[in-house]
């Protein structure tokens, strides 16, 4: 065993003096190249310089035949594990092997432009984007001067291919009012998702601002809105900034903090003038409600009514809303002691998933109809398919309109009584 490491090491070392040596013969050969040539040289066909590479490639790989066949071996698998491990961290250098297409790149940039842009959900940027949409129209009709050029001329453009005629009547007037506002909306729209600001951002104070709020009323009360609405608006006005990447100054964010104050005031001495209701929002669901709805969807029986049955008692004891019970999974499902555990990774008030606290709920004995772990058990037997896999609960599209109509046919039904 050691004469055969000692061979191998000696070999080794002759081996590569003949490497050298060869190459050495392939650099003086070029160095003898005439410098006249150069262009002749540039000029060559790759596959000239191929063939005299495959020469020394050959000579190289007779050397290798004499006992470095175990050697070239590990470094192939070495090199093999490297190649993977670069290509598993991202590593695209090569041409062969994972370098983006300029589609795919496109496409990431695109996704990572919207990220930056529109760091928030669908419906939070629908909401935004329609907030914002009113502030444009009310700087169109009051306010002009905080619109730019472009924004002003896109208004025109889309208010002249609607022009006024004297003998319309009254119902086409208002068709036609109808119709402009329907463009104005769509223009609005559109000159918010460019990449230029259509607003002044610059002139944009705390005074302004609160002049589009006061200007805006609810529109079957003629009452002023809430506080929260009144919020909405302050939040989209940040989105506004936040999307074409300009920071709100300090100044404005003190005056829009002292144009809140006073308007949460306002509204509050006013309600309790008269003036708006003092609730605010929906009306929570009562006990009575909840167990009648209970019963009624196990009555109805079937797909739908063990459909609408579970997620009625689901949403109920895990007080979540019901977009969350729409995205519940299988995998997020664990016991723990008496209690049934259900994760959820983001939430309304937890949109980063930082909060992952599990919901506990537990078992009803005395009062089956609003028992969860018996909805639960009720639901998967009759839904047994949905066990095979490990996705969602309740799978499927437009599962909240679902259970939307089932609660409205069980109340029109009740209603009809």
């Amino acid at each position: 065993m050691a004469r055969y490491k000692s061979n191998s090491k000696s070999n080794s070392k002759s081996n590569s003096k003949k490497k050298s040596k060869a190459k050495g013969r392939v650099e003086k050969q070029a160095a003898r190249r005439n410098p006249e040539d150069e262009e002749d040289i540039e000029e060559e066909n790759v596959s000239d310089e191929v063939q005299s590479f495959d020469e020394v490639d050959d000579l190289i790989q007779d050397l290798d035949k004499s006992g470095e066949e175990e050697e070239v071996d590990e470094e192939d698998s070495n090199a093999d594990n490297f190649g993977m491990m670069g290509r598993a961290n991202g590593d695209y250098s090569s041409d062969e092997d994972g370098q983006h297409s300029g589609d795919e790149e496109a496409q990431l940039n695109a996704s990572a432009a919207e990220i930056m842009r529109n760091p928030v959900s669908g419906g939070c940027l629908k909401a935004y984007t329609n907030q914002n949409i009113l502030f444009l129209l009310y700087a169109l009709k009051l306010d002009p001067e905080l619109l730019t050029d472009e924004a002003t001329a896109a208004f025109q453009l889309a208010d002249g291919l609607r022009e006024e005629n004297d003998e319309e009547t009254a119902q086409q007037k208002q068709k036609r009012e109808k119709e402009r506002n329907k463009a104005r909306r769509g223009v609005a729209s559109e000159l918010l998702s460019r990449n230029d600001c259509p607003v002044k951002l610059e002139l944009i104070t705390g005074h302004r601002f609160l002049r589009y709020l006061l200007s805006l009323r609810n529109s079957r009360t003629n009452s002023r809105l809430s506080h929260a609405s009144y919020q909405a608006k302050r939040a989209a006005l940040f989105h506004l900034f936040r999307s074409f990447n300009v920071r709100q100054p300090d100044d404005l964010q003190n005056q829009l903090k002292t144009a809140m104050k006073g308007v949460r005031r306002m509204v509050a001495v006013e309600k309790q003038n008269g003036d708006g209701r003092i609730q605010v929002g929906m009306e929570p669901m009562t006990l009575t409600l909840y167990k009648f709805l209970a019963r009624k969807f196990l009555e109805m029986g079937g797909a739908d009514g063990i459909f609408g049955h579970s997620f009625l008692v689901l949403s109920w004891n895990l007080a979540c809303r019901s977009k969350n019970t729409c995205t519940i999974q299988l995998n997020h499902f664990r016991w723990v002691e008496d209690a049934f555990q259900i994760f959820f990774a983001h939430q309304k008030n937890d949109q980063t998933g930082e909060k992952k606290h599990p919901r506990h709920i537990y078992p009803n004995t005395f009062e089956p109809a609003i028992c969860p772990l018996l909805a639960l058990s009720i639901y998967l037997c009759y839904f047994s398919h949905i066990l095979t896999g490990n996705g969602c609960l309740f799978p499927g599209n437009d599962k909240y309109c679902r259970f939307s109509r089932l609660l409205a046919r069980v109340i029109d039904a009740e209603s009809l009584c």
